[in-house]
């Protein structure tokens, strides 16, 4: 029997991490790039993943058209990777872009709720979403 430090990383796969934020000032409130990054990178280590790369972007979470994000999926697709993300609101809040990932069957991991399945992911994005709408509404 193997313990975890006898764990050969490959044994649990790749993955790519994925950080944004969608202003400077996120970057000041603990949202930061840097805080995700590692995050991400303690994540991986502790579950013995391999981490290929890290990918940054500033821009809103509601947009799809996002070039890195998009970027991201595409190695992820072409690595087989996983995608790893500090924080699922980091990633999207809109549930028609997460439900399309999902139907690329790319393995995604959100560090803040790991064990999440693409139903529970589902149900968090819409939450996210319906909370963007909100801060937009009391903005304005």
């Amino acid at each position: 029997m193997r313990t975890y430090k006898e764990t050969n990383k490959s044994d649990k796969g790749v993955a790519i991490g994925y950080c944004r934020c969608s202003t400077a000032l996120q970057q000041t409130e603990g949202y930061s790039l840097e805080a995700q990054k590692e995050a991400i990178e303690r994540y991986c280590a502790y579950e013995g993943i391999e981490l290929l790369d890290t990918f940054y972007e500033v821009e809103s979470g509601r947009k799809n058209d996002r070039a890195v994000v998009n970027e991201v999926l595409d190695q992820c697709e072409l690595k087989n990777a996983k995608l790893v993300v500090a924080r699922l609101d980091r990633f999207s809040r809109d549930v028609h872009f997460l439900t399309k990932v999902q139907r690329r069957r790319i393995s995604f991991i959100a560090v803040d709720n790991p064990s999440a399945d693409s139903m529970v992911l589902q149900i968090l994005v819409s939450v996210a979403e319906n909370e963007s709408r909100i801060i937009g509404t009391r903005t304005k």
